[in-house]
């Protein structure tokens, strides 16, 4: 199984939210994460070269500071025609340092605005400090709204497969993708050796979700960085399409549904899923915890 199709199944049940919530609240009241108003876009008119904390030679175009603390950055690796990367991790700020950030890179990364100029401005141990002019979007989310509430890291609390053509009749509740593969072989649907591995090498960790970005941390491989849609709804629920046809072979349509809150401070996003090959179409659900 090709591992776009491997990443597509990882990435699918993320989506989803089951309705039906836990028995014991979590976190009732969906806060704006601490460092919510620092977020922003970062690109850079100038790469910037560093190393990573595997040694790996790099050079910085752009990064995500998303709203719960993580970043993305995008990176050409050195001596590979041109080849992007994706890095990640976690960062904080500080007035007049601004950002540290942490995990496959470390840095500080200050932003200075004089006029209508922007500098930033990259500092780390190895290399020291290095200046670009960049382009600076930054945050600009209603508190309250439905966007403050979901862009934020999220953790699976429950994944829900249903009436999808491999399942007949049958439905799959679990609680992971582990626990998800696990609850498919039992309803006699047979999984390749190689295709669970890689499934149970996906194992979701954690999941970001900002403005138009989607970041999802996988346990054995490589993070992944797709596009999430804008939501324009300051309501408690809004509606949205998502591509995945570039995912999931023969995948015309886009996937569609609704995200909402419950009152256990869980995301309920609840999907249709068009036609999947070798496994029809049906609902997915999943119930998204915020991560602590």
């Amino acid at each position: 199984m090709k591992k776009l199709l491997i990443i597509a199944l990882a990435i699918i049940p993320v989506l989803f939210a089951c309705k039906k919530g836990s028995t014991t609240p979590t976190t009732p009241d969906l806060k704006t994460p601490t460092y919510a108003k620092q977020a922003a876009k970062v690109e850079l008119s100038t790469p910037i070269t560093l190393k990573t904390t595997k040694g790996k030679a790099v050079s910085i175009k752009k990064i995500d500071f998303l709203r719960g603390g993580s970043y993305i950055a995008e990176a050409i690796i050195a001596k590979a025609d041109e080849q992007t990367t994706t890095l990640t991790g976690t960062w904080t700020y500080t007035d007049g340092k601004g950002y540290d950030i942490k995990g496959e890179i470390v840095a500080t990364v200050a932003v200075d605005k004089s006029g209508a100029k922007t500098t930033v401005t990259v500092t780390t141990s190895a290399e020291g400090a290095q200046s670009s002019e960049a382009t600076v979007e930054e945050t600009k989310v209603q508190e309250g709204s439905t966007e403050d509430k979901i862009y934020r890291d999220w953790t699976i609390a429950k994944i829900v497969l249903a009436d999808f053509e491999k399942l007949g009749s049958a439905s799959v509740v679990a609680t992971s993708l582990t626990s998800m593969v696990s609850e498919i072989e039992k309803k006699g649907v047979n999984i390749s050796a190689d295709a669970k591995q890689k499934l149970l090498d996906h194992e979701v960790t954690k999941i970001s979700l900002d403005e138009g970005v989607m970041l999802v941390i996988f346990k054995n491989e490589e993070s992944f960085k797709g596009e999430f849609p804008k939501l324009s709804s300051t309501s408690t629920s809004a509606d949205f399409n998502v591509d995945l046809s570039s995912f999931v072979k023969d995948l015309n349509d886009k996937v569609k549904g609704t995200v909402s809150f419950n009152a256990y401070g869980q995301a309920v996003l609840a999907l249709q899923v068009p036609n999947i090959k070798d496994f029809g179409a049906g609902k997915a659900e999943i119930t998204l915890s915020p991560k602590q």
